[in-house]
């Protein structure tokens, strides 16, 4: 059972309050042997306090927010988000999550799953010197007080990002990002590291194209290259390009879209993702391993008014390989494919 209060107060340019959510279980939880989890949530109730504000003052935004698990840690994000001109657009945020502060329901800036033991500024800037072009960078510096998972020690991380787009008014857009993310964890198993844990870097670039051809049909086309480098384990590269063809036809009752893709991840650790459309409440972002071609069609049909039919396949083929998967998954061959088949009757 989870109740709570909140209470506030804003007018136009401040806003204040301050939160309070129990949470009990008909259980107690116990903690797992792992020493990354020694200082989880143990136990059957949990209480979390905390109180936030924010503050308008002519082209800047003060914001943050202080947290406590009662009982154990805490935590702070606090921020400032500026507009430099009609051109400029930054801000800066400082985050300190305990390493013994549990909350079930805490959504915040955060670099892992749950939301603790890390200590992190991040910083962000915008340049847009017109409706056409915009460029946006950020960088994300965090500590790791305290062991995680597939990191035996206190370790540390850094996020980069740089984007740079060009804007076809309500037709499309042309943008390339590019990331590099450094981070430590645990040799594997069969390895022996000078040191306890081992470095991480990996670094994306990606190239995205999405035009709108006419009322009826779109076009989009992404590049993506991707490099691994772990120590003692070398360099490993990953490369993906797709072709979509969307259309949808209001006056036909009808709408969907086609891709064809190739790609070419040299190991697991340099496989890349990619969003593909779906079923109606479906959701796919299949990884891209190995090398092959994969496909899909996804169609929605509305034949009679109350009726939507929504039909998607897909078609994996990988090649140099005599089956996929292992145990009971096993498919025998190197094709995989799948088949989804929705009808909705609405009134």
């Amino acid at each position: 059972m989870v109740y709570g209060l909140q209470v506030g107060y804003v007018n136009n340019i401040f806003k204040v309050g301050a939160n309070l959510v129990n949470t009990q279980f008909s259980l107690p939880l116990k903690l797992n042997t792992k020493a990354h989890s020694r200082y989880r949530f143990e136990g059957q109730n949990l209480q979390n306090v905390s109180a936030y504000y924010q503050y308008n003052l002519y082209n800047m935004l003060l914001f943050g927010e202080s947290a406590h698990s009662i009982g154990s840690g805490w935590a702070h994000n606090h921020g400032l988000i500026a507009a430099l001109g009609r051109k400029f657009s930054a801000s800066i945020s400082y985050r300190n999550y305990a390493k013994d502060y549990h909350a079930f329901f805490a959504q915040s800036l955060q670099a892992q799953s749950h939301l603790s033991n890390e200590k992190a500024w991040s910083l962000s800037f915008a340049f847009q010197p017109n409706r056409k072009i915009e460029w946006m960078n950020s960088v994300d510096y965090v500590i790791f007080p305290w062991m995680k998972f597939r990191t035996k020690e206190a370790s540390y991380s850094f996020l980069g990002r740089s984007q740079i787009s060009y804007i076809w008014y309500k037709k499309g857009h042309l943008r390339l990002r590019y990331q590099y993310k450094f981070y430590q964890e645990n040799y594997s198993a069969t390895q022996k590291g000078a040191i306890a844990v081992a470095d991480v870097a990996r670094q994306q670039a990606r190239l995205i194209f999405l035009y709108k051809l006419n009322n009826t049909i779109q076009i989009g086309h992404q590049m993506e290259v991707k490099e691994f480098h772990k120590s003692n384990l070398g360099k490993k590269h990953g490369f993906m390009a797709y072709q979509d063809l969307i259309w949808n036809k209001a006056s036909w009752r009808m709408g969907g879209n086609l891709r064809l893709a190739y790609f070419n991840a040299e190991s697991y650790e340099s496989r890349l993702y990619a969003y593909e459309r779906d079923v109606l409440y479906g959701f796919s972002f299949p990884s891209y391993f190995r090398k092959g071609f994969r496909a899909y069609f996804n169609q929605k049909l509305r034949p009679i008014k109350g009726i939507d039919i929504w039909l998607r396949y897909a078609l994996t083929h990988y090649l140099g390989q005599t089956h996929i998967g292992s145990g009971l998954d096993q498919i025998s061959g190197n094709k995989k494919s799948d088949i989804k088949l929705q009808i909705r009757y609405s009134w």
